[in-house]
């Protein structure tokens, strides 16, 4: 995302005062996290409407299927997404850049095949009726397309044209459901007609930032099947991906398998819903990272290791690793400053936003604790994402491996404990991942130099004679 990242500060900087500083963060906001809003605000909305037509079976169906499709399009993808943009990095740096768009299509076709087996053999494990199949099946390919799309836009400043998709598609799938939902134009009020309203704005979010990155991005010849064989070439970042984006999901998981409810799809309203609270109050986080770590911390990670391959002298070398650290650690104290603020509100709105809900007094608590767990995992995140920048990628396995072995031990502890734990599991393993990760992140950076010098450099793979 640091395309986009350097055009949101450029906003924010060169047009200066309170309401240009506020609406470029809250376009960040939006680039950052758009899936998220768009599925939280959405699935809030519904709910305050949805007892008024329909009945609670198939509102929760909806919701399940939603969250699944979210939850598991996230993972799959999560094991090619590292490899891909590294992959994708790798072909801007050596500015190749007519073989964009080809990776993208190869990898998007891939893809859609991969999860449209997947989505079929889920639905029909879960006895689902053909017509929800067909939906949720739509829905899940659209989605993990989705996730593909915006790795090659992050790298373009087209920050407009992702704000407009997440808008546009966002208020087509609320307006959509809400139409199914009441059941207009004679449209029949089942689970199959929401999720596919649903599918429908989503669909819209996907086809527009396609639109956006081929106008974007330079348009090439064949189809690059060079894309996939970046799993192969970068195998840690594969696991990465998937251990930490199961790693996010494990709790959950945890739950839906030993304290869920549901016919055909279980899931946990009470936890589920917390956690989707909690996530929300990360947002001004996600767009402080966008704006600041991956612009300016950039911009420092850039000059020291320009310097290193320039052959400067080490006593420029190691002044600009100490710039490079001074303005990670400035970042880092303004996004602990924001995002302890938002959590703190959390934790004093918890009451309220509960009773505003409609649910029990005891799922205060479990907000309370799931937004500190969020607190943890957002700064997780970003000692994750520094760990990438320095290519430590056996730090970032190790803390992924971590994460993901504490998050479920804990889930199936908290679940066994009572109502009174829930969250508290999530929290400790965040927390827990987060003490690992700083203290590798540290050990390593006293070496920095020396892996920077060991480190392999860049490959792009020749085309085929056929393909140029």
């Amino acid at each position: 995302m640091a395309g986009i990242g350097f055009e949101l500060k450029r906003l924010i900087t060169e047009e200066g005062g309170l309401i240009s500083r506020v609406r470029g963060y809250a376009i960040a906001s939006l680039v950052s996290a758009g899936p998220w809003i768009v599925t939280i605000v959405g699935l809030v909305c519904i709910s305050l409407t949805a007892p008024v037509f329909l009945d609670q079976d198939t509102y929760e169906a909806f919701r399940a299927i939603v969250t699944y499709a979210f939850a598991f399009s996230l993972i799959v993808v999560g094991a090619v997404q590292m490899s891909f943009t590294r992959r994708a990095a790798d072909l801007l740096y050596s500015k190749h850049y007519k073989r964009l768009l080809p990776a993208l299509a190869h990898g998007s076709k891939i893809i859609a095949i991969v999860q449209g087996f997947i989505g079929t053999f889920f639905c029909a494990l879960a006895g689902l009726p053909v017509a929800l199949s067909i939906a949720s099946v739509t829905l899940y390919i659209v989605i993990s397309l989705t996730w593909l799309a915006l790795i090659w836009l992050g790298a373009t400043k087209e920050h407009k044209s992702v704000l407009r998709s997440y808008l546009y598609g966002g208020l087509v799938s609320f307006a959509g459901v809400s139409l199914a939902a009441a059941g207009a134009w004679g449209i029949d009020q089942s689970a199959a007609s929401l999720v596919g309203a649903y599918a429908l704005g989503q669909g819209l979010t996907l086809v527009l930032l396609l639109r956006a990155a081929v106008k974007a991005l330079d348009m090439g010849g064949v189809e690059d099947g060079s894309i996939m064989r970046s799993v192969r070439t970068y195998p840690r970042l594969a696991l990465v991906g998937l251990l930490y984006n199961t790693a996010i999901w494990a709790d959950q998981i945890v739950f839906w398998c030993v304290d869920g409810v549901g016919t055909h799809v279980r899931f946990h309203p009470l936890y589920d819903t917390c956690k989707f609270l909690a996530y929300a109050s990360v947002i001004p986080s996600l767009a402080l990272m966008l704006v600041r770590v991956e612009t300016s911390f950039y911009e420092c990670y850039r000059a020291f290791y320009g310097s290193i391959l320039r052959g400067f002298p080490l006593e420029t070398i190691e002044r600009r690793k100490r710039a490079m650290l001074e303005d990670l650690r400035e970042s880092t104290v303004r996004l602990l400053r924001i995002q302890g603020a938002v959590t703190l509100v959390m934790l004093l709105l918890a009451p309220t936003i509960i009773r505003l809900l409609g649910l029990g007094d005891a799922a205060v608590d479990v907000l309370r604790a799931c937004s500190l767990a969020a607190f943890f995992h957002v700064m997780l995140l970003i000692v994750i994402l520094v760990q990438m920048y320095f290519d430590l990628r056996s730090s970032a396995l190790w803390t992924s491996l971590v994460f993901l072995v504490a998050n479920t031990v804990l889930a199936l502890w908290s679940v066994g404990a009572g109502v009174n734990t829930y969250g508290i599991g999530y929290a400790a393993a965040a927390f827990l991942a987060l003490c690992f990760a700083y203290a590798t992140l540290v050990r390593n950076y006293d070496r920095l130099e020396f892996l920077s010098f060991t480190q392999r450099p860049v490959e792009i793979d020749p085309l085929p004679e056929s393909a140029r």
